[in-house]
């Protein structure tokens, strides 16, 4: 059953842009499809270790799995051939970092050049490359065969918003992770509250 008020994080496109590029810098046929599954395990892993994800996108339950949505957004957006949405600050920094060619049935991202790994913390880093170790070479169909063995995927009915704290099993409850993103989350909302 889904939560009436779900955990929420702050989407942080600064960091999409770094996660993005250095996905692309390393992990070979870096799809749409493929970024966002290797998003959702980067978000989930740093969740589950640290209380809070490292992008904070919101995830929808897809037929292919968990869809980080602003990020598809954003991607969307660059694959597009009009481009008009994305913010103009947005769009010089993609540009600066990702490239994208059209020579296959999907579109693959490319790096253009390093991305600023300050704007990441140790934990993040040491994060994306597990993921990059554990999933960066799958198939896109093993990926997403993988994503829905996903508890969270599975207990979260289609085209719904994904509870982070579903993300973590019962057992994992009660760990010091999920009492931060709790932690967190009443500070959020008091801060929503006092600003309304």
């Amino acid at each position: 059953m889904p939560y009436i008020n779900c955990i929420s994080f702050k989407f942080d496109a600064r960091k999409f842009t770094t996660v993005m590029a250095y996905l692309a810098g390393r992990v070979a046929d870096l799809t749409k499809l493929r970024a966002a599954k290797l998003l959702f395990y980067i978000d989930k892993m740093h969740l589950l270790e640290h209380g809070r994800p490292v992008l904070g996108d919101l995830y929808i339950a897809m037929d292919l799995g968990p869809a980080p949505s602003i990020s598809l957004n954003i991607m969307d957006e660059v694959l597009s051939e009009h481009r008009q949405r994305i913010k103009l600050e947005n769009r010089k920094v993609l540009d600066e970092f990702l490239s994208v060619s059209r020579d296959s049935a999907h579109p693959v991202f490319h790096a253009k050049k390093a991305p600023d790994l300050s704007l990441l913390s140790d934990s993040e880093k040491q994060v994306i490359e597990e993921v990059i170790s554990a999933h960066g070479k799958k198939t896109i169909t093993r990926l997403i065969n993988d994503v829905h063995r996903e508890p969270v995927w599975r207990n979260t009915p289609r085209n719904t918003s994904m509870d982070y704290r579903q993300f973590f099993d019962e057992g994992q409850k009660q760990s010091e992770a999920y009492a931060l993103m709790e932690h967190d989350q009443e500070d959020h909302d008091l801060v929503q509250f006092l600003n309304v």
